[in-house]
């Protein structure tokens, strides 16, 4: 949504359009946001340079690089992110441990680095679980990965629109993700994902729960999140709500 102004003067002229890139740049008339939340936020900032009109366009997926290949392994529990504070994988160390402790058979590989790794090694011996979980460090191939769990875990205190909750819908692996940013928005809780209160390890245990021993729940949700991401987040169907726009 361009802004244009032409001056006589030269250095007026770009006085003015130094001037008029900076504002339309923070406050333009129109504004397109990739997250609800965000849009939210724009719309409550007390100030004269707010948005008229904003515009929701969510972000697409690539579903030929992302899609089934296959049947999930059964027990199979991808977590993908960077191994960092904010994420809090050391929540999910203990959910494992719950989860062990119901008799629960499974496997956790968490794809990602960060410098929390030794820590979180450290974590996973000390409550007997190292041999359930697996840190496999930085990865490239995440759309393979994505093939093989039964479901993706998602846990982060601070989000926008993650693509690490979008990606794994098309390729029929389920998520359980947490309250955060554009995740309550991206799909129905219990329908095409589960979603918890991200400082609620009681409810991530039950949902996990839930996928790994009732497999027509598992199978719906992996079905629906497939439809869901096919229809609302390709990337055939972000062009046209962006071209619908403008």
């Amino acid at each position: 949504m361009p802004i244009e102004a032409g001056q006589n003067s030269f250095i007026s002229e770009r006085r003015h359009r130094t001037l008029l890139r900076k504002l339309s740049t923070r406050w333009p008339h129109d504004q397109i946001f990739n997250r609800s939340t965000a849009a939210q936020n724009a719309q409550h900032v007390a100030t004269f340079f707010r948005p008229a009109c904003s515009y929701i366009v969510q972000n697409g997926v690539d579903l030929g690089k992302f899609s089934p290949q296959g049947l999930p392994e059964q027990g199979c529990i991808l977590a993908v992110g960077s191994l960092l504070p904010i994420t809090r994988w050391n929540h999910l160390l203990r959910v494992v441990a719950c989860l062990k402790e119901k008799g629960l058979e499974f496997k956790v590989l968490h794809a990602g680095s960060g410098p929390l790794r030794e820590e979180l090694e450290a974590m996973a011996r000390g409550m007997h679980v190292e041999h359930v979980i697996r840190f496999l460090g930085h990865r490239d191939d995440i759309p393979s990965l994505l093939a093989g769990p039964a479901f993706l875990v998602h846990r982060s205190d601070v989000e926008g629109l993650p693509n690490a909750a979008l990606e794994p819908m098309p390729c029929g692996c389920a998520v359980v993700g947490a309250d955060v940013g554009d995740v309550p928005f991206l799909i129905d809780d219990g329908k095409t994902l589960f979603i918890g209160a991200r400082q609620d390890e009681t409810a991530l245990v039950n949902r996990m729960d839930i996928l790994l021993a009732d497999r027509e729940s598992y199978r719906r949700m992996r079905e629906a999140g497939r439809l869901n991401a096919e229809q609302e987040f390709s990337l055939e169907y972000l062009v046209s709500e962006t071209c619908t726009v403008y």
